[in-house]
C-alpha cells in the first residue's frame, strides 16, 4: 500500500513539473511573439496580481467547506485553459491584450494549489522538507529537459507540457486522502482577526513582500539575462538544474542542520542577495552556474521556514487561509510589484543591471528578519537586568 507521504510526493513531483517551461522560459516566448521587458513585466505583474485577489478567497472556500481536494481539480482544469490561450499570440499583429487575459485566467485558477497543497502536508503531520524536495528534483529535471524541447519544437511547447501534466495532476490527486474539516466555530472571524494582527504573522508578510520581489523577478527574466550575456537557451535549463539539485539538498537535509526558522529566514535571504550580486559582479556564465547553489539553498531555507511559520502561528481553523495569505499578500505583493519594476529597470538599466536592484531587496528582507528575534534579545536583556537588580 502505497503511504500518505509517497502519495503527496508524487503530487509535487508532477505540479512542479508541469510548470517548470512556464516558470523558466515565458519571457523567452513573450520575447518571440515581439513584446519589450516592460510589457513581460506587466504579464508577470497580472500572472501574479490574479492569484493575489483569488488565493484568499480560494483558501476561505477550502477551510470552510472542507473541499480541498475539489479546489484544486478545478484550478488545475481552468488554469490549463488560460494557459493554452497563450500560443494562440503567435498568430496575432498585437498578441499583448490576449497574454494579459491569458495570465488572468491562468494565475487566478492555479493560485489556490500550491498553498492548499502545503496545507495539506503540513496537517497531515508529514515532513515538508521531505515532500517538497520531490517538487524541486521534478522542476530541475523537467527545466533542463525544457531546453533542448524549446529548441526543436519551438516555446509553445512549454504550454503543452503544462496542460499534460496538470492533467496527470487531477487524475493523482484522488488518490490523497480528504484532509479533515476543522470544526467551524463562531470564533472563525475572530480568528481571522487575531491571525491578521499577530506582529509576527504580519512581519512574515512584510519580509515576504521584499524575498517575493527579488526571487520571482529573478527567476521571470533568468532566461532573458542568459541571452543577454550570450549563452544559448539551453543554458538556462542547466542553471536551473544545478540551482534545484541545491533546492532538494536542503530541503532534505535542512531538520539535520538544525536551524530555527528564524534563523533559516534570515540565511536565505542573505544567501539569494548574494547569488544575486555575482550575477552582476562577474556576471560571466561559469560564475552564474556557481551563483545557483546559493540562490537555490537561499530559496529553500525560506520557503521550508516562511510556510512552517505560518502554520506555526495560524489557528487550526485557518491553516489553509494562511498560506494562501502569505502566498498572495506576502510573497505575492512583492512579485506584483518586482515584476513591474523589473520590466521597467531591465529596460533602462538592462536586464544585468537589474539585478543588483534584486540583490538590495533580499538583503531588506534579512535585515527586516532579524526582528523575528527581538522577542528573545529582550528577554535575555531582562535576565540581565534581573540578575543586575539582585546583586
Amino acid at each position: 500500500m502505497i503511504s500518505d507521504e509517497r502519495r503527496y510526493q508524487f503530487i509535487y513531483l508532477v505540479l512542479y513539473a508541469a510548470a517548470n517551461g512556464i516558470s523558466g522560459y515565458r519571457n523567452v516566448f513573450f520575447e518571440d511573439i515581439g513584446l519589450s521587458e516592460s510589457q513581460m513585466g506587466m504579464i508577470g505583474a497580472v500572472l501574479i496580481g490574479a492569484g493575489i485577489v483569488a488565493q484568499p478567497l480560494w483558501g476561505v472556500l477550502a477551510d470552510a467547506y472542507g473541499r480541498t481536494k475539489l479546489v484544486m481539480a478545478v484550478g488545475a482544469i481552468v488554469s490549463i485553459v488560460g494557459g493554452l490561450l497563450f500560443p494562440i499570440g503567435t498568430i496575432l499583429e498585437s498578441p499583448y491584450l490576449l497574454m494579459l487575459i491569458a495570465a488572468a485566467i491562468y494565475s487566478a485558477f492555479r493560485a489556490p494549489i500550491i498553498p492548499l497543497a502545503n496545507a495539506m502536508v503540513l496537517s497531515a503531520g508529514i515532513d515538508f522538507g521531505n515532500v517538497r524536495a520531490f517538487g524541486s528534483i521534478a522542476f530541475g529535471i523537467g527545466i533542463l529537459a525544457m531546453g533542448p524541447l524549446v529548441g526543436t519544437f519551438g516555446t509553445v511547447s512549454i504550454f503543452v507540457v503544462y496542460a499534460l501534466g496538470m492533467t496527470v495532476f487531477v487524475l493523482s490527486i484522488r488518490g490523497v486522502p480528504q484532509p479533515s474539516s476543522a470544526d467551524l466555530s463562531p470564533d472563525l472571524r475572530e480568528d481571522s482577526l487575531r491571525l491578521l494582527t499577530d506582529p509576527r504573522f504580519v512581519l512574515l508578510l512584510i519580509v515576504g513582500v521584499f524575498f517575493g520581489a527579488a526571487t520571482t523577478t529573478g527567476g521571470a527574466f533568468f532566461s532573458v539575462y542568459i541571452r543577454a550575456i550570450e549563452a544559448g537557451d539551453a543554458m538556462t535549463g542547466a542553471a536551473w538544474f544545478v540551482r534545484t539539485l541545491a533546492e532538494a539538498a536542503i530541503f532534505v537535509w535542512a531538520v539535520h542542520l538544525g536551524l530555527e526558522h528564524r534563523t533559516q529566514l534570515v540565511v536565505g535571504a542573505v544567501l539569494s542577495a548574494v547569488s544575486f550580486l555575482l550575477y552582476v559582479i562577474p556576471g560571466t556564465l561559469p560564475v552564474t552556474f556557481l551563483a545557483q547553489l546559493p540562490r537555490g539553498a537561499g530559496f529553500a531555507l525560506f520557503t521550508l521556514a516562511s510556510v512552517s511559520l505560518a502554520h506555526e502561528y495560524a489557528p487550526d481553523t485557518l491553516s489553509g487561509s494562511a498560506q494562501a495569505l502569505l502566498a498572495a499578500l506576502g510573497l505575492g505583493t512583492g512579485r506584483v510589484f518586482g515584476q513591474v519594476a523589473g520590466g521597467w529597470l531591465a529596460d533602462v538599466i538592462g536586464v544585468q543591471g537589474m539585478y543588483l536592484y534584486l540583490a538590495a531587496a533580499a538583503g531588506i528582507g534579512a535585515v527586516l528578519s532579524l526582528g523575528f528575534f527581538l522577542g528573545s534579545v529582550r528577554t535575555a536583556l531582562r535576565r540581565v537586568l534581573s540578575r543586575a537588580n539582585r546583586r
